[in-house]
Parts: C-alpha cells; structure tokens; sequence
C-alpha cells in the first residue's frame, strides 16, 4: 500500500537503499526522478506500483510518488471552442487532428487553466525543455544543424557528423538534445567484449543466456548488477535484461 505524509518528517524517512529487485536494491532517488542509469531497470517508469510493494522502503520517496501519480487526463480533457477532445492528441500527432490542430498547439492548450489533462501535458512540458540549438553541432571546423545526427546528408560526408554521431553526442560542447536522444536509441549496441570483470573482458552473449563456461564466473546470474555497472559496453543485451527485470516486476506485483 501507498505510504502517506506524516505530520512528523522524522517519522517517515527512505531506507539507504530501499528498492527491492530480484537480487539487487537500488537508492529510493530512482522513484521520485528519472536517471538515464534507470532506463535499464525501470524503476521510475515503474514507481507507482513500486510503492505498493511491502517489501520497498522508501517512505519519503513513495509519498512524493503518491502526490505526483494523482496527475492523470480526464476523458475529454481539451476544452476548444467547437468542443471537448481527448488529451491523446497533445502527445501525438493523429490524422484526424489535422484540422483542429491540438498537437501544433499543445503548449498554449496545456497552458489554459480549462485544460483538464495533467498527465500529458506533463509530457509536453517535458519534451518541450528538450530542444535542439539551431546551430547546435560545435566542432572544429564550425557549428552545424542538429539534423545532421539523425540523417545521413550528401554534405556531411566531407564533415562525418552523422558517422561520428555518438561522440558528437557525448561532447559538452553538443546542444540537440532531441536529436540526441535518438541517436542514443539507434546506436544502442554491444561491443565486442563489454563485460569488464576483475579476471578479464568477457562477450555481453553471457548476459541474455546461460553458457555452461560461465558457470564459474555467474555472469548471466549477476546480469542486473553487471548491466549497472559503468564499465559495461553492452547496451543492446542490458536492454534485454531491463525489459526482463520490469516485466518480472510487473508479474510480482499483480501475483499480490
């Protein structure tokens, strides 16, 4: 059950690392805020029925959860002039909007106080502080458009953004936000030998299936805390993994 706000603070506090999963427990922060080392496992994705769980110990944390998940869309949530519409079209851009134009006008819409669809504009406020400069690509040679991360044009080959889009990516100097947001999802994968162990690198194959060669050193049985750690090359596999965590996860909590 959820926990609820105490009139004395010291009274409901987070354990130090009060998320259970399978073998691992991971800090209460990964609740209240999504960290990109969380994709993996889904915790914040997951919150909610986290904070149902008796086994977390998270009180601080849970009721800030519990405050922040009574945001949800009513029905008809969009109040317009010739109607009342669903809050889908402020996050997606549907054929039938075309006329009415909800989505190229969702900031304004989730701006107006008749506007009754708090979880999706919560999503609009979201992507909306992930924008690309206009000149956002700064190497070397000058500044260029962000577009040249998610699309391979004639007059890049010269430059080779889009080839070297990853570490154009990771460099400080980078403002495309959305755009590197999708590079981050179409360069996900695995190196050669990504799993960095005190006896040596091993290939990410041990952490998707059992090999009777790993027997000895148990990387598949460690998988979850191997794909947290930094040293570990292995994006595509580790996303394997997450989608495996969250979906035993999910099987815990409706097993209740």
């Amino acid at each position: 059950m959820y926990y609820v706000p105490s009139l004395s603070t010291d009274s409901c506090k987070d354990g130090v690392l009060g998320v259970i999963l399978l073998d691992a427990a991971y800090d209460c922060k990964y609740l209240t805020k999504q960290y990109p080392e969380d994709l993996l496992y889904g915790i914040y994705s997951n919150r909610k029925s986290i904070c149902a769980d008796t086994l977390t110990d998270c009180c601080a944390a849970c009721t800030t959860v519990a405050v922040e998940t009574e945001c949800q869309d009513e029905v008809l949530g969009i109040q317009l002039a010739d109607g009342s519409y669903s809050c889908k079209y402020l996050t997606e851009q549907l054929p039938e909007d075309a006329i009415t134009g909800i989505y190229n006008s969702r900031e304004s819409i989730c701006a107006n106080q008749q506007t009754k669809c708090c979880s999706s504009c919560k999503i609009v406020k979201e992507v909306a502080a992930c924008n690309d400069g206009i000149l956002g690509v700064r190497i070397a040679g000058g500044s260029y458009a962000c577009k040249y991360l998610t699309n391979e044009y004639p007059e890049d080959r010269m430059i080779g953004i889009y080839n070297n889009r990853k570490s154009v990516c990771s460099m400080s100097t980078t403002n495309c936000c959305a755009s590197c947001k999708v590079v981050a999802i179409e360069t996900c994968e695995d190196e050669a030998l990504g799993v960095q162990l005190a006896g040596g690198s091993y290939s990410c194959k041990y952490l998707t299936a059992r090999y009777t060669e790993d027997n000895i050193l148990g990387i598949y049985n460690s998988r979850a805390t191997i794909c947290k750690t930094s040293t570990t090359q292995c994006c595509a596999s580790c996303k394997q993994v997450a989608d495996e965590v969250s979906l035993v996860n999910r099987l815990h909590v409706l097993s209740k």
